[in-house]
């Protein structure tokens, strides 16, 4: 876990050069959304089978499981999560040259406000999935 959250932390501060590309942010965004409703649920088991390959190969089930729990458990619900915002890019350090969305959201949590968590999703055959989770 510590490896993709590293993973989305070199993601979201080192890319650089966005390109305007706005005709799958809406399909990126309903993606996110629905990932981030499982890990709101709790349902981190599938979470990570709905991530993308490079997610399942950085990170076992079970220590996604494990960390996720530990990380959004101690911040209780999410009493609200604004629109998010997305940045599109071609290239991300690290990683091969595709097509990725950085979305943030800020949320509200039972125990803390003001939260920041980061997204990053790559187009994948099966659509947009995400590779990386972060929160602050």
């Amino acid at each position: 876990m510590k490896r993709i959250l590293v993973l989305a932390a070199v993601l979201f501060t080192a890319t650089t050069g966005f390109a305007a590309d706005t005709a799958d942010s809406g399909t990126a965004i309903k993606a996110e959304q629905a990932w981030m409703a499982l890990v709101d649920a709790g349902n981190y088991a599938e979470s990570w089978k709905q991530a993308a390959p490079l997610f399942q190969q950085q990170v076992k089930e079970t220590d996604w499981a494990d960390i996720a729990g530990k990380v959004r458990g101690p911040l209780g619900k999410v009493l609200r999560r604004s629109a998010p915002s997305a940045q599109y890019t071609a290239q991300l350090p690290g990683a091969p040259d595709g097509k990725y969305w950085l979305i943030q959201d800020s949320a509200d949590f039972e125990h803390k406000t003001g939260a920041v968590e980061l997204i990053t999703l790559t187009q994948t055959p099966a659509g947009w999935q995400v590779i990386g989770y972060r929160i602050r």
